[in-house]
């Protein structure tokens, strides 16, 4: 017996420390870049100069004439993704990191293989470990599907040390015409809690298109297009795999198609060094931000440099607000976020709980000018480890609107305040640090 307990020991050791190894080099590599950027600002005051800002030094652009619609809820964006693969006419690729075998999953799967009976060609990532329960429920189901299923990065001997990044995508597309990002997965639970998505039309349907293709090649089994841990190797690797590789077409006439005036960039971040769009995005826009910044995320676990940016944004006469889950599904993370209130609040930061429901959006709003909404979360794990999918904004009417919904949920929110922070009791205040490993988690 006390065999085994030192065997479990040894597993979640072992763990921790893969974990940590899998994202210390982007960490520490962000950190010495932008040492000093939380001390900059920008002075940008018009929707151009910061397209000009955060369009520096990226290879990925903003798009012009796209329309998007923000769907408020969970059911919303289960019951419009339900609609939308419904009158599905040609393709649809789904991009999950949660799929349930629960009465939602079901349905979606079940509506899904009458499609591709129907001639729909119908592609579904999966995350090997989001969606480790339900996985082989639907591999067997496949044998007498056409549905073409994936599993993102399975455990494999040689990939162990990457069991740490996963695919936590939240995305639908349809037709190469719509698509909906969210951070919503297909659960049961997604209907009731406090979530949000975007309905996206336009051309930057091109460029999220694009990306879900870079990921059917890295996810499942094989040879092909799969990482390996040894850097210079695996960049010769992956070149010499792309001459094998079976491409699917992606409609460029998608670029030429104008919606609406929406201007919308996707942003999106994999464990790749390269592809850091989101965290570099954020800094920036706080850095230039002039009268508010307002975030809501239900994981919030802000690395220095965003902590000082922040912070440096309060001192410049900002006003940010932040709403934060006074209920998690995931409430050792939430214990963990806390650690980092009271830096927060004694630097003139508003923190606000979101009351009576589980808080599982994450979106943000800059001087009423940009806006976000996705599936990343406030925390190194989302920046520099997971596969992540946001829509970010720079429309005054979309910030405007989604502005709205921040103000909505403020006013069901319980404000925290310096004072009652430090008047917690010592057991109160203890638990916030008993969780401090999640630290190398996420």
């Amino acid at each position: 017996m006390k065999l085994e307990f030192n065997k479990i020991i040894i597993i979640i050791i072992l763990f921790f420390f893969l974990a940590a190894c899998s994202r210390t080099p982007q960490r520490l590599y962000y950190l010495v870049k932008h040492c000093n950027n939380y001390k900059e600002s920008t002075d940008i005051n018009d929707t151009v100069n910061l397209r000009n800002l955060l369009e520096k030094d990226e290879k990925l652009k903003f798009r012009e004439g796209n329309k998007l619609t923000i769907l408020q809820t969970g059911e919303k964006v289960l019951s419009r993704k339900m609609e939308l693969i419904k009158n599905a006419k040609k393709e649809i690729c789904i991009d999950q990191y949660i799929f349930r075998k629960d009465e939602v999953g079901l349905e979606f799967f079940k509506i899904l293989e009458e499609k591709a009976r129907a001639g729909v060609k119908v592609r579904i990532i999966i995350d090997n470990i989001g969606s480790f329960k339900p996985t082989a429920y639907f591999s067997k189901r496949l044998k007498y599907t056409k549905l073409q299923v994936r599993l993102f990065n399975p455990l494999f001997w040689w990939s162990i040390i990457k069991i740490n990044n996963r695919n936590h995508n939240k995305i639908l597309i349809v037709d190469q015409n719509t698509a909906i990002i969210s951070g919503i997965g297909l659960g049961k639970e997604y209907k009731l809690w406090h979530d949000i998505g975007v309905e996206i039309e336009g051309p930057v349907i091109y460029d999220i298109q694009k990306k879900f293709e870079d990921t059917w090649i890295k996810a499942g089994y094989g040879w092909f297009g799969k990482d390996l841990p040894i850097p210079v190797i695996n960049a010769v690797k992956l070149e010499i795999d792309k001459l094998f590789y079976k491409k699917n077409i992606i409609d460029t006439d998608i670029l030429m198609q104008k919606k609406d005036e929406k201007l919308a960039r996707y942003l999106f971040t994999t464990a790749e060094y390269s592809d850091r769009n989101t965290f570099e995005s954020f800094l920036k826009v706080i850095n230039s931000s002039k009268k508010n910044i307002y975030i809501t995320n239900a994981y919030f676990m802000p690395n220095i440099i965003l902590r000082n940016a922040l912070i440096n944004a309060v001192k410049r006469g900002v006003n940010v607000k932040i709403i934060l889950p006074s209920k998690s599904d995931l409430p050792f993370l939430r214990r963990s976020s806390q650690m980092y209130y009271k830096t927060l609040l004694e630097n003139g930061i508003e923190i606000y709980e979101l009351q009576d429901n589980i808080l599982h959006a994450k979106y943000m709003i800059v001087d009423d000018i940009w806006a976000t909404i996705g599936s990343t979360n406030f925390l190194d794990r989302s920046f520099f480890c997971n596969i992540e999918a946001n829509i970010e904004v720079l429309d005054e009417n979309f910030a405007n609107a989604l502005k709205k919904i921040f103000l909505k949920d403020l006013e069901h929110s319980k404000i925290i305040t310096l004072e009652n922070w430090k008047n917690r009791s010592f057991s109160e205040k203890l638990q916030d640090y008993l969780f401090l490993p999640t630290i190398l988690l996420y």
